[in-house]
Formats: structure tokens, sequence, C-alpha cells
């Protein structure tokens, strides 16, 4: 399974429960400038565990940049075959676009 860490709001909650990841895991943390000092002992438990890890370093920022870059490498992942699961943890408010879109004739457009 991939985990999409988005540590730019996350901080060190965001990798927490690291310690049940496996080796058929990767996990991938993005972040920028701004935050950019993972605490040692977190990422000590992701090595511990054998599974993948890769740190991707967001270059430009700008609203919501590092969303669309998480959106992008997933797009990448599932377009280059990949049929696991996946998971973005994030602190972001998600919703449907269906919710901000406006109503007309009483449906959703």
């Amino acid at each position: 399974m991939y985990f999409m860490i988005d540590y730019e709001n996350t901080g060190g909650q965001g990798l927490r429960g690291a310690e049940y990841l496996g080796a058929e895991d990767k996990v991938i943390i993005f972040y920028s400038k701004s935050c950019d000092k993972i605490e040692y002992g977190l990422l000590k438990l992701i090595l511990d565990s054998g599974s993948g890890l890769e740190l991707c370093r967001l270059e430009r920022s700008g609203k919501n940049a590092l969303d669309f870059y998480i959106a992008s490498m997933l797009g990448e992942i599932f377009g280059g075959g990949y049929q696991g699961k996946a998971a973005i943890v994030s602190r972001d408010q998600c919703r449907s676009t269906g919710e901000k879109e406006p109503r007309r004739k009483g449906r959703l457009c």
C-alpha cells in the first residue's frame, strides 16, 4: 500500500503508526522548505520496517501546490499499472467537488 504523507500540514503526526508498516508498503513524504525537519525516531521506524521510502521536496510553493503534486504522483503510480491501495495522510478538509458547485433545479451540478 502507498502512503502519501502531506508533511507540510501534518508534521510528525502524519507519521504516527509507522510501526505497523511492512516490507510491501511504500511511504512517500511530501514536504517543502517551510517544513523540512523530520523527527529521527519516526523516520527510523519507517526505515526499520523495510518499507520503501521516498522523500519529495516541493521546489515551488503556492496555494495547494503540494496537494497538486500528491495528486499528480498518484496519477503516475496508478497510471503505471499499480492496482493496490493508496492513502493520503493530510489535515486538508476534503469535500467532493459536487459540494462546492452551485445547485440547479434542486440537484448538484
